[in-house]
């Protein structure tokens, strides 16, 4: 249900057509969804894209639209809520891929007119196109008239839900630590900047300056968020530059039970961006900078 996401009451959804496509008709390479949930009141906001396959037109590829790319920037919004691998793409499979396209085309058939039901806060956009195809529609989510509107939104909300998961932030202590060791010739010096979670008591320090800093719980969220957009969990380290450049990072983190950590030499440098991504927002959120 719509629930299940936050403090939702309505859903918009807008559709512009030539042609029809029934649920049995085969979709093609060229077939695009994008589905767009907006509260203005609790100040949600969701983009979701589906699009094929990249070996089959039987399975689906579900992602969070992308604002931008480096630094990740995604059409979401949620307050005070973490959500994993909000970044990666959910391979639909082959009879949830076929479900959700029914649900679709039965919505594209049901919803006629421009808007359904009652009027709500919350408002979802839709558009698909598929070659010659292109439609769209829009309808209120407290009361729509239409059944099938209802259980396509239900759909695409709980395939969300499922995708990238609530990651509980506010229970578990927490550790977010960087050292950087610098080397040049018999010159060593190192920094380290630290983020401590202790029940409700948030706070960052750096070890070159005399004071540390509180977190409040936004700016706490904002950074876990950081970290699971650029796969902090996941990412194994990078020494390419570890004979040619002279300073090391060494990444370490917990969340409750939960623990890792990876070394990286020269992070602007590097194809892959993440790493430099998460260093930086650390560095600026430890002067009081930095917001996602």
């Amino acid at each position: 249900m719509y629930w299940m996401v936050g403090r939702f009451a309505g859903v918009i959804l807008i559709f512009c057509m030539t042609g029809c496509t029934a649920p049995s008709e085969p979709i093609t390479t060229a077939f695009r969804c994008r589905v767009t949930f907006r509260d203005a009141t609790s100040g949600f906001r969701l983009g979701l894209r589906v699009i094929p396959g990249e070996q089959s037109l039987k399975q689906g590829r579900l992602f969070v639209e992308r604002a931008s790319v480096d630094p990740p920037h995604l059409y979401y919004d949620e307050s005070l809520v973490v959500r994993s691998r909000l970044a990666d793409t959910v391979v639909l499979e082959a009879d949830a891929f076929e479900d959700w396209l029914d649900d679709l085309f039965a919505a594209l058939e049901a919803a006629r007119e421009s808007h359904t039901g009652e009027a709500g806060r919350m408002s979802i956009r839709v558009e698909v196109t598929d070659s010659a195809l292109k439609k769209g529609f829009s309808a209120f989510a407290d009361a729509p008239e239409e059944p099938a509107v209802a259980e396509f939104c239900d759909r695409c909300l709980a395939l969300f839900e499922q995708g990238f998961p609530k990651v509980d932030w506010q229970t578990p202590d927490a550790d977010v630590a960087v050292r950087m060791d610098k080397r040049m010739e018999t010159k060593e010096d190192s920094l380290r900047i630290e983020v401590v979670k202790r029940g409700a008591d948030i706070r960052v320090a750096h070890s070159r300056r005399p004071f540390v800093r509180r977190l409040d719980e936004e700016e706490y969220v904002d950074l876990w968020r950081v970290l699971e957009a650029n796969s902090v969990w996941r990412l194994p380290g990078d020494g390419t530059y570890r004979s040619s450049y002279p300073l090391r990072y060494e990444m370490s983190l917990r969340l409750g039970t939960r623990t890792a950590s990876w070394q990286v030499y020269a992070p602007s440098l590097l194809g892959d961006r993440r790493y430099f991504n998460i260093l930086s927002y650390l560095e600026n959120l430890s002067t009081g900078e930095g917001r996602w």
